[in-house]
């Protein structure tokens, strides 16, 4: 039977290795230098953020997570648009290929909703994969569409 919880410092290393998991899935496949770079950086991350600003949810199966969702907290100044500078985003849905079509990943999600929620954020947000999208859209996420045009600097 599988047990659903929040991740904790103890579940670093294996969170990582489910974000690797998510990475290979969604992206095809990791170059090794690359690969390489992500395993010696994300158990670092983990560790330092997981319970302050990251909130892992996960599903696990005689005491191995099969399946993942990740909160980020991001503050900043407030607008109309979210009120209390509060909002989160969600990063890594990510259940093994065994597990998949069980309802896993949405009772995660659930789970980190009821999360923000208690957290009294104003929003939470998150890009869809094509397989995450009916599950979102079920939830009652909606596309956003934006006056504005997001951008980035690689550094």
């Amino acid at each position: 039977m599988l047990e659903y919880s929040r991740a904790t410092q103890q579940d670093s290393e294996e969170l990582a290795q489910r974000r690797l998991d998510y990475l290979r899935d969604d992206l095809g496949s990791i170059a090794p230098e690359e690969e390489q770079t992500l395993t010696a950086n994300l158990p670092r991350y983990f560790s330092e953020h997981l319970e302050k600003n990251l909130f892992a949810f996960v599903a696990k199966d005689s005491g191995r997570i099969v399946a993942t969702a990740l909160l980020v907290l991001v503050e900043k100044p407030c607008s109309p648009s979210f009120p209390r500078g509060r909002i989160g985003e969600v990063l890594s849905v990510y259940t093994m290929p065994q597990y998949r079509r069980k309802g896993i990943a949405a009772e995660l999600m659930k789970n980190l909703m009821d999360f923000s929620k208690e957290r009294e954020l104003d929003y939470i947000k998150l890009i869809a994969t094509k397989s995450g999208y009916p599950v979102y859209k079920k939830l009652g996420f909606q596309e956003y569409v934006s006056d504005y045009t997001e951008m980035r600097f690689s550094l």
